[in-house]
């Protein structure tokens, strides 16, 4: 982080002569404009990054609380850690190049309420959403293989979490505080959790993607059946996938695409996972792209094609 960030009253400015960096519209860049280097904590507003910056430094929005939104062009292929630590943003879609969340990327960012994290980022980095209050979901990516040590350390707003295929481990305390958290949905019968990942929350419900043996399996290999384990009491549901609506278990078939048809077109949802916004989302988010549309309606006909 910045050693004067929050300073509001800090106005930037070059020594005459200055030959390595730039300064456009209160925000420092080195000279070539590849990098921006630092945002002016009185900045107000709205900013957009310039197309052709390549990378974001560590603790460049730190403190710029009165920052409301940061457009960032897909150019930008790293950010560093603490960038927009206690930054103001209330949204952000991060650029497609990007392939880690650096730690501590939006710490005490208490206004984010929507991130959007782009398809080819391997990891979250430690506490890299901690204290992220106003964030009340999140998806992350079948390209997420970790998720580190309390990376959404009190979100207490997030209500519901997709963990994708692929993801091979949780880290200690890595949604602890989560209070409002209370379903969680496993798309990956391989991952490990930490024993405390979720402490602090009450999970009520968490469906996961293997069968009942392949469930049972993961309980003991995680350690769930200790009785100080904080997804003990929780209500685990196997054979949770893709396609399946009605979650009767097996292949889709045409109940299925039926389900998804009359929640595209009046918006009830139906099956098993009526009553389950999140896991209805999940199960009905047929190309894993994180929206519920026309798009998973036609892969389902297909699949169902197929079979038939």
């Amino acid at each position: 982080a910045r050693a004067f960030a929050n300073c509001e009253s800090l106005e930037l400015g070059l020594a005459e002569g200055n030959e390595s960096f730039a300064l456009v519209d209160d925000v420092l860049f080195t000279r070539d404009m590849s990098a921006l280097v630092a945002c002016s904590a009185k900045k107000t507003g709205g900013y957009i990054v310039p197309a052709g910056v390549v990378a974001i430094a560590a603790g460049a929005f730190c403190g710029c609380k009165r920052v409301s939104h940061i457009s960032i062009p897909d150019s930008v292929v790293t950010i560093g850690e603490s960038a927009f630590r206690e930054c103001g943003v209330t949204e952000m879609t991060l650029p497609k190049g990007l392939t880690y969340i650096a730690g501590e990327l939006f710490c005490n960012a208490g206004r984010l309420r929507e991130i959007g994290i782009p398809t080819g980022v391997t990891a979250i980095g430690k506490e890299a959403f901690n204290g992220c209050v106003a964030l009340e979901s999140i998806r992350l990516p079948g390209s997420v293989a970790a998720v580190k040590e309390r990376a959404f350390n009190g979100c207490y707003g997030l209500k519901n979490v997709v963990l994708p295929l692929g993801l091979k481990a949780v880290g200690e305390y890595a949604f602890y505080q989560c209070t409002e958290l209370t379903e969680v949905i496993l798309l990956d019968p391989q991952v490990t959790i930490a024993a405390n990942a979720f402490e602090g929350c009450f999970v009520e419900a968490v469906y996961f993607a293997g069968n009942e043996k392949q469930l049972a399996q993961w309980k003991t290999g995680n350690g769930v059946e200790d009785e100080e384990h904080m997804l003990y009491e929780a209500v685990f549901s196997a054979n949770f996938a893709r396609g399946d609506l009605n979650g009767q278990g097996g292949e889709p078939d045409a109940v299925d695409v039926q389900c998804l048809y009359t929640y595209l077109t009046s918006g009830e949802r139906q099956g098993s996972y009526q009553n389950s916004a999140a896991a209805f989302h999940a199960a009905a988010d047929v190309n894993n792209d994180g929206c519920v549309d026309v798009y998973d309606l036609q892969l389902l006909y297909e699949i169902v094609a197929k079979i038939a």
